[in-house]
This record gives C-alpha cells, structure tokens and sequence, in this order.
C-alpha cells in the first residue's frame, strides 16, 4: 500500500463540497478522530472498507462516498481492504 501525506481537514471537506455537494464534516471528524493520539496509524482503525461501511450505517450512502473520498486522498487513491492494513504492519514489523 502507497503511504501518503495527510490531507488537511479542510481539503477533504472541500473536495467533498465540489465533487458531492457537502462537506460532511462529520464524516472527517469521524474517520480522523484519532489522529490526535495516534497521527498517522490512526488510519488503520477506520481508513478502509470496513470504516466505509461504518459511516454508511451511521451517516447514510452519501456520507459513504463522502469516506471514500477522504480515504482514497489519504491512502494512494484506493480503499484498502482491512487486510491490507495488516499486511502493511506484517512487513514493518519484520524490518
């Protein structure tokens, strides 16, 4: 998996308001709400399919495509599978 540079809580909510219409706060304040206490390895508890799946129950489907944005511009243009994330730590761990 490609790692990138965060994306600032503003620029995901921008591109949310061009490409949807809103800017789902919400939404980034939920996919990010440990960024705080972990920084980057916060991405492995809600920035993949599963964390997509989350904010559509919570959220509903727009929100959902609002978390796909957020995590494609985090994670190389894609939402990783949850094991993606494992296998990631597998390999950094054996470092």
């Amino acid at each position: 998996m490609r790692f990138r540079k965060m994306s600032s809580f503003e620029q995901h909510c921008k591109e949310c308001e061009e490409k949807l219409g809103d800017r789902f706060e919400e939404v980034h304040r939920f996919l990010d709400q440990f960024a705080g206490k972990l920084g980057y390895d916060h991405r492995k508890i809600f920035h993949h399919k599963y964390g997509v799946a989350l904010v559509r129950h919570f959220f509903g489907d727009e929100a959902a495509k609002a978390a796909e944005l957020h995590i494609k511009a985090d994670c190389g243009g894609k939402v990783p599978d949850t094991d993606d994330w494992m296998d990631a730590m597998d390999f950094l761990k054996s470092l």
